[in-house]
């Protein structure tokens, strides 16, 4: 679990200092991180039980089989999208 708290809070804000800039997120749990703009959300778990594990879930609306993504992040690279997606204003694509 510490393993994955130091991996998390050492890529994530290398990450953020370029080209975003960074909002500060809504804290629910010591191991999870969660962002809202408008009607979506970000939200970046880390997960005890699976060393080395961070997972996101993506919501842009209210149904779970369609409004809904779930994954894994797998460094900052993976982060870029995600924040992307939760800052871009295109409602026609909102996936």
């Amino acid at each position: 679990m510490q393993e994955n708290l130091s991996n998390v809070s050492t890529s994530f804000p290398d990450y953020l200092r370029h080209e975003i800039a960074a909002k500060k997120p809504h804290v629910s749990a010591q191991e999870t991180w969660e962002w809202w703009c408008g009607g979506r959300s970000v939200t970046v778990t880390v997960c005890a039980c699976c060393p080395g594990r961070v997972g996101y879930l993506k919501v842009w609306g209210t149904n779970i089989e369609t409004d809904m993504e779930i994954g894994t992040l797998h460094g900052a690279k993976d982060f870029h999208p995600l924040w992307q997606w939760l800052e871009s204003t295109d409602d026609t694509e909102i996936k």
